[in-house]
């Protein structure tokens, strides 16, 4: 991110909540691409590369509730006033996304 360690020590210790010296990868940058200055566009072109874990150009359920629960819960440790939803309500989001977009599961 071209910033010092000084620099980064505060949003580090703003998403290592449980004081392990440990953070999400994929929820730290999901985090910052969503409360970043870009287009919605962009932001959803910048996660749907980053989730596409089988490079396939298309995000799975699997895929997708991951997407979900890493910007869920990185915005929620930067905004105290977001509550981070379950793993489990998060899954049935995306089922209902890809029966909404009457794809397969």
């Amino acid at each position: 991110l071209g910033m010092t360690d000084d620099e980064a020590a505060p949003i580090f210790e703003l998403m290592d909540t449980d004081h392990n010296e440990l953070v999400d990868a994929f929820e730290l940058i999901a985090t910052i691409v969503t409360l970043s200055g870009l287009s919605i566009r962009q932001k959803i072109d910048v996660l749907h590369a980053l989730f596409d874990f089988s490079r396939t150009g298309e995000l799975t359920v699997d895929e997708l509730t991951i997407f979900f629960r890493c910007v869920s819960s990185g915005c929620s440790k930067v905004d105290g006033n977001v509550v981070a939803p379950t793993v489990a309500e998060l899954e049935k989001t995306a089922k209902w996304c890809f029966t909404k977009a009457d794809r397969s599961l």
